[in-house]
């Protein structure tokens, strides 16, 4: 989901929506909260990370949390690149950003001709900054 399932950021989805109107807000309402919950109620069943989105918000709360937890388990890494994507998940930039501030590491981007300058502009407007790594569950 591209609010990475932050309260914050769901909030802002959820206005989106309650500005619609018709048959399409009220499917977006739907599966929105269907999403909401259904990640909710994998989150209280088990354990384990139920997705590589959940791991990864586990890890940036750890190293937001733990800033040395990454020079213990990473101690010879001094680059942390990513290529390729057509999409910049909330999930993912909350990563990448929280990597840039609490470790020495630099984080590199190399995008898609087509999806990169969508990315640049959204990484450039980004105003708020959202605690990392948080989640409905």
């Amino acid at each position: 989901m591209v609010t990475g399932f932050h309260p914050e950021r769901l909030e802002s989805l959820r206005s989106i929506v309650d500005e619609m109107s018709g048959a399409a807000a009220d499917d977006a309402a739907d599966l929105l909260e269907g999403l909401v919950a259904l990640q909710a109620t994998l989150v209280n069943r088990t354990e384990v990370a139920v997705s590589d989105t959940d791991l990864l918000r586990f890890a940036t709360r750890r190293l937001a949390g733990t800033p040395t937890v990454w020079k213990r388990a990473y101690p010879d890494i001094d680059r942390v690149s990513v290529a390729g994507v057509s999409m910049l998940t909330a999930t993912l930039e909350d990563f990448l950003r929280t990597v840039g501030r609490q470790t020495s590491v630099d984080v590199s981007l190399y995008l898609r001709n087509g999806t990169g300058p969508a990315i640049v502009d959204q990484l450039s407007r980004q105003s708020v900054t959202f605690e990392p790594g948080v989640d409905v569950s």
